[in-house]
């Protein structure tokens, strides 16, 4: 469905990735991945040391040691116009019922609306 709906690479696909993008990294280009989006200041990193507010010197006896990263671009979420409807129709041998998808577009993940639309 994701394929179908977007058209921007930040929804796109499945956010789990594909085995085929998993097979083509190389170790050089996981071990990128992991210095850009798993460094001290990152999102993830921030809200963990908020949550580990009341352990400071843990955070600094584990963590303290890590280079600080420059912090990553910001991704594009844009999506083109879309004017029409689309469709897609797949047939599979060994589904015993029929199944129907729907998707609207919604404003991306950044607006203060999204979450509440999502649900």
């Amino acid at each position: 469905m994701d394929e179908l709906v977007y058209d921007n690479f930040a929804y796109h696909h499945s956010v789990i990735g594909s085995m085929a993008d998993l097979d083509a990294a190389s170790v050089d280009d996981v071990r990128q991945f992991f210095r850009t989006y798993y460094a001290p200041t990152t999102r993830y990193w921030r809200l963990r040391a908020t949550w580990m507010r009341r352990t400071p010197g843990r955070v600094r006896k584990y963590f303290g040691s890590i280079p600080r990263q420059e912090a990553p671009k910001a991704v594009d979420l844009a999506e083109p116009e879309k004017n029409a409807e689309r469709r897609a129709k797949i047939d599979d041998k060994l589904a015993r019922l029929t199944q129907v998808e729907i998707a609207y577009r919604i404003p991306e993940a950044t607006n203060p609306d999204s979450r509440a639309l999502s649900v």
